[in-house]
């Protein structure tokens, strides 16, 4: 049993293998590329939906919602932005899942 505490007091004092904070991480880098381009791809699909004259057409007149006194137009097709967003969403919580399955949980 003691040589066991030995051990751990042994791995406590060790350098550990990490990356020194002012040293360059590419995986870092590419995780906040990759945010920022999917921002910018997500404002650019939110820009331009609605723009179209097929979007804008009424398929049914009489088709409205009215919430808390406000009447919204419940009718069209879903933005590109929304169906992006939710690929996005779903495909993390999927990998999150995944990496939980294979790796173990770790808190």
């Amino acid at each position: 049993m003691q040589s066991f505490f030995q051990e751990v007091l042994a791995q406590a004092n060790a350098i550990p293998d990490s990356i020194k904070p002012w040293q360059e991480n590419p995986i870092i880098d590419v995780i906040v590329v990759s945010f920022g381009l999917l921002f910018l791809a997500l404002i650019w699909l939110w820009a331009r939906s609605g723009r179209s004259r097929r979007e804008s057409e009424v398929p049914f007149e009489r088709t409205a919602e009215d919430f808390a006194g406000q009447v919204q137009a419940a009718y069209g097709r879903m933005p590109a932005f929304l169906i992006v967003l939710y690929a996005v969403v779903l495909i993390a919580i999927a990998a999150y899942v995944i990496n939980s399955i294979i790796t173990g949980v770790r808190y």
